[in-house]
C-alpha cells in the first residue's frame, strides 16, 4: 500500500509538470494525489495499528476528500474566467451560458456582474422550475433518469433548451426581469 500510494503521488507530480493545459494539470493534481494519499494512510494504519493514529489518518483522508474537489472546482472556474482554459477542447460548456446571463443581467440593472450573481442564480432556478412544471412530472422523471444514465445535468439541459435567446418573452416575463 505504501509503495502504490507513493507511486500515485509521484504520478500526480509528474502530471502537474508535464501536462500542457490547466484542466489536465488540475486533474493530475487531484485524482491520483487523493487516491495516493488514501493508500499511504491505509498503509500507515496497517503498520502502526494504534487507535488514535488510525483515527487521525482517517481524518486526514476525509479532509483531503472534501477539500480536493472544491479546490479543483475553484481553480477550474478561475482558470476559465481568466481565459486559461482552451474552450474549444471542452465537450460541454455550461459556464459560458451562465456567464453570458450574468453579464446580461448586470447590464440591465447597471450593476457590476458580481453584484448580480445572486439574481442570476434565482433567475436560472426559476427558469428551470417553470420548465420542469411545463414538462410535467412524468417527463421530468424520464429526463432525470436519462440524464443520470448519460451523466448530463437535468437543469443544464432545461436551461439550454429554454434559454431566453431561443424564445420571446411575454410582457409579464419582461416586467419580472426589470424588477
Amino acid at each position: 500500500m505504501l509503495l502504490a500510494g507513493s507511486f500515485l503521488a509521484m504520478v500526480a507530480g509528474i502530471g502537474i509538470a508535464r501536462f500542457p493545459d490547466l484542466l489536465s494539470r488540475m486533474h493530475a493534481a487531484t485524482k491520483p494525489q487523493v487516491l495516493g494519499l488514501a493508500m499511504l494512510m491505509t498503509g500507515l494504519a496497517l503498520e502502526i495499528r494504534t487507535g488514535a493514529v488510525i483515527w487521525t489518518l482517517v481524518l486526514v483522508v476525509v479532509f483531503q476528500l472534501i477539500t480536493a474537489p472544491v479546490s479543483a472546482h475553484m481553480v477550474g472556474r478561475a482558470g476559465y474566467r481568466t481565459s486559461q482554459v482552451q474552450r474549444d477542447s471542452l465537450v460541454v460548456d455550461e459556464l459560458t451560458d451562465d456567464l453570458a446571463l450574468l453579464e446580461r443581467l448586470a447590464a440591465e440593472h447597471g450593476k457590476p456582474a458580481a453584484a448580480t450573481a445572486p439574481e442570476a442564480t434565482e433567475h436560472l432556478e426559476a427558469e428551470a422550475d417553470s420548465a420542469a412544471e411545463e414538462a410535467g412530472p412524468a417527463a421530468v422523471e424520464a429526463h432525470r433518469d436519462e440524464a443520470s444514465a448519460t451523466g448530463a445535468s437535468f437543469e443544464g439541459e432545461i436551461l439550454r433548451t429554454r434559454s431566453t435567446d431561443d424564445h420571446e418573452e411575454s410582457p409579464d416575463e419582461a416586467a419580472s426581469h426589470k424588477d
